[in-house]
């Protein structure tokens, strides 16, 4: 079975997580959803519109659920859908625990990472310093 086999299902009931399939880079350059205001409005009739739609959004009220976002216009993403904002996962990379909505008990913070060349090689243990 392959590896996507592992962590994908057709069936809701087998499902652990359920990933919200947004991209807050792409709406970002978006020319109809540039802004934070038009963006969090997107994600909140996105977001009533699955708690329509599908059942198994509604039994946890979300909180099975979950969003990456890492962007600093990603943080206020779920701000108007409370059962979004309150119960989805949010997975953010971010310099900062201390963002606006981000809750300790139930949302993951991430590391920026700063890609490097591809040709520079990371200095051997012995060679770094801190």
């Amino acid at each position: 079975m392959p590896f996507y086999g592992v962590l994908v299902t057709q069936h809701p009931e087998e499902a652990n997580f359920f990933s919200m399939p947004f991209s807050i880079y792409n709406m970002r350059n978006h020319p109809l959803l540039h802004s934070e205001s038009s963006i969090s409005n997107f994600v909140a009739q996105y977001t009533s519109r699955i708690s329509l739609e599908f059942k198994f959004w509604n039994s946890p009220g979300g909180a099975d659920h979950f969003y990456i976002c890492c962007h600093s216009v990603g943080q206020d993403t779920a701000s108007k859908y409370l059962a979004l904002r309150n119960n989805a996962i949010q997975i953010t990379c971010s310099s900062s625990y201390f963002q606006r909505l981000y809750t300790a008990y139930k949302d993951i913070a991430l590391p920026q990472v700063w890609p490097r060349q591809y040709e520079q090689v990371l200095n051997p243990p012995e060679a770094r310093y801190t």
